[in-house]
C-alpha cells in the first residue's frame, strides 16, 4: 500500500485524518505524513488496515445494500433432543446497515426470530448473531444504531455550537449567544429522545420537530446522517404482519374477520360489531356497512393488528384446529373495541 493507497483506503470509509490518528493511535501529522508520502506506510499500517476493515464497515452506516437473514427457529439442532420441524429462512432487503440494524433491534426477542445474521451484496458476512447481541443490548457504543446516529447529530450540534448560518446582518454578541444557547439545549432534548426514539412514535415526530428548529437556527444536521436516521425509522416501523386480507367467509355476522400471515402462522384478528359501532357512535349497522368500514381502513386497522401480535397479545390454538406443532399455529386477536386513531 502507498500513500495513494491508503489515502484512498481511508475515504473509503469517510473517515476524516483524525478519525484515523484515533484509531490507530498515532497524531494527526503522522497520518498526513503517510498521506503525502512523508512517512513510509509500514506492514504495520497496512495490517492496522487489514484488522480495521471488518470493524469500520459495520460502523458505517451508508453501507449497503444488504440483507438481513434470520430463522423461525434455532439453526442448532442437538443430535440427543427430541425431533423438531426444520427452521425456516426468512430474508429481508434494507438500503443501509443502519436501517438492517434497526429492524433487528424492533424484531429481537420476538418468537420467529432466531439466528440473525446480516450480509452484503458482495455475500460478505458484515454482522454475525454473536456480534448483533451486542448491538441489541448496547455492549457495542460504535455500531449506527438509531439511538446512536441521533447522538451523533447531539454531539455534533453541541460541539459547534457557536457556529451556525446568520441572514443579514451580522448579530449582535448577546443574539450570538442566545443563540448558541438555544442550539445546545435542542442537542440536550435529542440526547434524552436518543433513549426512546425506538419505541415511542411520539418522540419520532418531536425528532422531526427537533430537525427543524435546529436548521431554522443555522445549524443543518449532516444531509447522510438524517438520511440514515430516516430509513432506520422506515426499517423500524415495518410490521412482521402485512398483506392483511378480509376473510371471504364471514360466517359469524357478530365479527369481522381479517387474516393475515407469518411464515407458518395464521392470524385472525376478530374486530366485534359492538367495537365498530361504538367508534362510529352508530347502531344497528348491517354486516354489509361494517365490512365496509374495516376495509376501508384495513392498512390502518391491520397496523394496530400488528402491534398486538408484535406484542403477543393473543390466544394460541396449536390442536383445537387441527393444527399439531409450534411451528403451524393459529392466533385469535379479539378486539372489543377500536382505538385505532381517526378512522374514516
Amino acid at each position: 500500500m502507498d500513500a495513494k493507497g491508503f489515502k484512498a483506503w481511508r475515504e473509503s470509509f469517510n473517515l476524516t485524518q483524525e478519525d484515523v490518528a484515533q484509531k490507530f493511535r498515532v497524531s494527526r501529522t503522522t497520518v498526513q505524513n503517510w498521506e503525502t508520502g512523508a512517512n513510509p506506510i509500514t506492514q504495520a499500517v497496512v495490517m492496522s488496515c487489514e484488522v480495521w476493515g471488518p470493524r469500520l464497515r459495520q460502523e458505517d452506516p451508508d453501507l449497503g445494500p444488504v440483507t438481513l437473514i434470520y430463522t423461525d427457529g434455532p439453526m442448532f439442532v442437538d443430535p440427543y433432543g427430541s425431533p423438531r420441524p426444520a427452521a425456516t429462512i426468512r430474508q429481508e432487503s434494507y438500503p443501509t446497515n443502519a436501517a438492517a440494524i434497526a429492524r433487528v433491534q424492533r424484531l429481537w426477542g420476538r418468537p420467529g426470530f432466531c439466528d440473525p445474521m446480516i450480509i452484503e451484496k458482495s455475500r460478505r458476512p458484515l454482522w454475525n448473531a454473536i456480534e448483533l447481541r451486542a448491538v441489541v443490548d448496547g455492549s457495542d457504543t460504535g455500531a449506527p444504531t438509531l439511538p446512536n446516529l441521533v447522538k451523533r447529530i447531539a454531539e455534533e450540534a453541541k460541539s459547534t455550537s457557536a457556529s451556525f448560518v446568520w441572514t443579514g446582518k451580522g448579530p449582535s454578541p448577546i443574539e450570538r449567544q442566545e443563540r448558541q444557547r438555544q442550539i445546545e439545549s435542542l442537542a440536550e432534548r435529542l440526547e434524552v429522545l436518543s433513549v426512546t426514539v425506538l419505541d415511542d412514535d411520539n418522540n419520532r415526530q418531536e425528532l422531526e420537530e427537533v430537525f427543524s428548529r435546529l436548521r431554522n437556527l443555522g445549524k443543518r444536521p449532516r444531509d447522510s446522517l438524517v438520511s440514515n436516521i430516516a430509513q432506520a425509522l422506515t426499517a423500524a416501523e415495518q410490521m412482521a404482519l402485512q398483506d392483511f386480507r378480509l376473510s371471504q367467509g364471514q360466517g359469524d355476522t357478530s365479527f369481522v374477520v381479517v387474516l393475515a400471515d407469518e411464515g407458518k402462522t395464521r392470524v385472525i384478528a376478530r374486530i366485534a360489531r359492538e367495537a365498530i359501532e361504538d367508534y362510529l357512535h352508530a347502531t344497528e349497522l348491517s354486516h354489509r356497512q361494517r365490512i365496509v368500514f374495516v376495509e376501508k381502513n384495513l392498512q390502518q386497522i391491520g397496523r394496530i393488528i400488528a402491534r398486538k401480535y408484535e406484542s403477543e397479545d393473543y390466544t394460541t390454538y396449536t390442536d383445537r384446529f387441527g393444527i399439531t406443532d409450534e411451528n403451524n399455529k393459529l392466533v385469535i386477536i379479539t378486539f372489543n373495541d377500536l382505538n385505532c386513531g381517526n378512522l374514516s
